[in-house]
């Protein structure tokens, strides 16, 4: 009962009682339950003196959510970027102290953000400035790139992935020496790595113009045959586009089981309705095979055909059109006529 008085004087005096101290735990809640970034920064007034590392991360990274969000939905504005300025800061002065795992959430925000920033565009025609999303997110990923380079063997595949996408994304181009030591080192745990995580691996060494050393992708297309036979149709057709980026003599074998996979998985599908591959995966597809010089059979192509006809007329279709038909045209092959009717 003393201990009791004691804490309830406490809180009387403007002090804070035990029961009144937010646990860790209950601010995550919070953070994860936050519906608008208003909201998180809430969380920051309310709690900024209870807010560790994972807690800033965590926010930083459902504002990403939440402005990506909004970016898809066409919204404009929400919080003013004084606001969000608050929180960019607190997020370097929190960066030395955060762990791997902190360190990689905060890279996979920056890489969020990047779509919803208009900043970029600005800057190409000769507008914007140094302060702008895009400097905030670099700056950033350059202390992250620090860290990783100090101490590699503290990152998990999962960290060294997410990583590499929010580069990839920014467009922050790292030298092939230091992501050949990122590889080699992210491939010695590979199969950390879900299907998921490997598709998103490859297209961000797509995105950094980056061909992983021979030893590094052989161990990748290992991995990644073991994921094929249970991937979906759109995550197979990203996978086969990277691979058709990257050419390289130790995909071989991959590439043929993605091409077979696909080919069953959409003969199965026939007539059926529902997520399937849309017009741009089928297109990229078929861009894929003429770039890898691959020529599929062609009840493969009749069911690329098939499944493309009823797309066609679609928003955007006459640019996705342009790609299905000059893949056809460098595959020596004639599109259905539904097709051709469509351009």
């Amino acid at each position: 009962a003393g201990e009791g008085g004691d804490s309830a004087a406490a809180a009387g005096r403007g002090g804070f009682a035990s029961s009144s101290s937010p646990s860790p735990r209950e601010i995550q809640r919070e953070i994860l339950d936050a519906r608008s970034i208003a909201s998180c920064l809430e969380v920051v007034e309310q709690h900024s003196t209870f807010l560790d590392d994972v807690h800033v991360a965590s926010l930083y990274n459902r504002v990403a959510d939440l402005t990506l969000r909004g970016a898809k939905a066409g919204a404009q504005g929400g919080s003013s970027s004084a606001s969000l300025g608050h929180l960019t800061e607190l997020v370097k002065l929190r960066l030395p102290s955060m762990n791997p795992r902190s360190l990689s959430t905060v890279a996979n925000a920056c890489g969020k953000m990047k779509p919803a920033d208009g900043q970029g565009q600005r800057r190409q025609r000769g507008g914007g400035d140094d302060g702008d999303g895009d400097g905030e997110c670099a700056a950033i990923l350059g202390h992250i790139r620090e860290r990783v380079n100090g101490s590699l063997g503290d990152f998990s595949p999962r960290d060294l992935e997410n990583i590499l996408w929010a580069h990839g994304k920014v467009k922050v181009r790292l030298p092939n020496e230091e992501l050949d030591r990122w590889l080699l080192h992210l491939c010695g745990r590979v199969e950390e790595l879900d299907s998921r995580g490997l598709v998103s691996l490859l297209y961000s060494c797509q995105r950094l113009r980056y061909k992983p050393k021979a030893e590094a992708m052989a161990s990748l297309a290992r991995a990644m045959r073991d994921h094929v036979p249970a991937m979906g149709l759109k995550a197979l057709a990203n996978l086969l586009s990277s691979l058709a980026h990257l050419q390289s003599k130790d995909t071989v074998e991959t590439i043929d089981l993605v091409a077979a996979t696909i080919c069953e998985k959409l003969a199965q599908r026939r007539g059926q309705r529902g997520e399937g591959l849309n017009l741009r995966n089928i297109a990229n597809v078929l861009w894929s095979f003429a770039e890898l010089q691959y020529y599929p059979p062609a009840d493969f192509l009749r069911l690329l055909d098939e499944s493309a006809a009823p797309l066609v007329g679609g928003q955007g279709t006459p640019l996705v059109l342009t790609t299905y038909l000059r893949a056809c045209h460098k595959l020596a092959r004639r599109p259905a006529p539904a097709i051709l009717e469509g351009a």
